[in-house]
């Protein structure tokens, strides 16, 4: 499949959605995103490409947002999160642990404006692959959400110099009806976030 086209805006903003969610007809028809497809590694290549031509044609986004949902590492109510960390895991390096992992919380570049408090919600952070063979020996933190694709797209804006902002509606770990973030309400916040993020960015 070919890169997807992304429209020209005063303020260049990449829209991107991730995994199996849906946007809204509202929001594909307003913002066009970038769809990224299931799975790290799709997501991965895909927005790999899409960054690099954007920089070949000096079309490099000032911000990527990305709008999804992640399954929530821990029993709780659903609920729509700013990401503001990732978490990586890393070897235990002691002689007693050699084969044990654990892990070291990262924050989100800052984006510029204030848009971390302006876009209104919760703070989140998220792994992408559950911790249940991690260890607790190393006291690191404990991831919220669990999200590949959010993972990598943290990850890849980084490494292109690009901030990022990460919103996701937390599933289940095993959903079932009615566990996940309501349709209705999750379409409404995004479509908020977006309005919020580009009227900070047309100023």
């Amino acid at each position: 499949m070919g890169v997807q086209e992304v429209p020209r805006r005063s303020c260049d903003i990449l829209f991107v959605v991730s995994g199996d969610y849906e946007p809204s007809s509202e929001i594909e028809r307003r913002f066009a995103p970038l769809r990224l497809g299931s799975g790290m590694v799709e997501a991965s290549i895909r927005l790999v490409r899409t960054l690099a031509k954007m920089e070949a044609t000096t079309r490099s986004p000032d911000l990527v947002l990305s709008l999804g949902l992640a399954t929530a590492a821990h029993c709780s109510a659903p609920a729509i999160f700013q990401v503001d960390a990732i978490i990586e895991a890393q070897p235990y390096r002691d002689v007693e642990h050699p084969s044990t992992m654990t892990s070291v919380r990262k924050a989100l570049p800052e984006t510029r404006r204030g848009l971390g408090d302006f876009v209104g919600l919760e703070h989140a952070n998220l792994t992408a692959f559950l911790q249940t063979n991690w260890s607790d020996t190393g006291g690191g933190p404990v991831a919220d959400m669990v999200d590949p694709e959010g993972f990598a797209i943290a990850k890849i804006s980084e490494a292109h110099g690009i901030p990022a902002i990460l919103i996701r509606g937390t599933v289940a770990p095993v959903a079932q009806p009615g566990q996940g973030s309501d349709s209705a309400e999750l379409q409404t916040t995004f479509l908020q976030v977006c309005e919020r993020v580009l009227a900070a960015y047309s100023t």
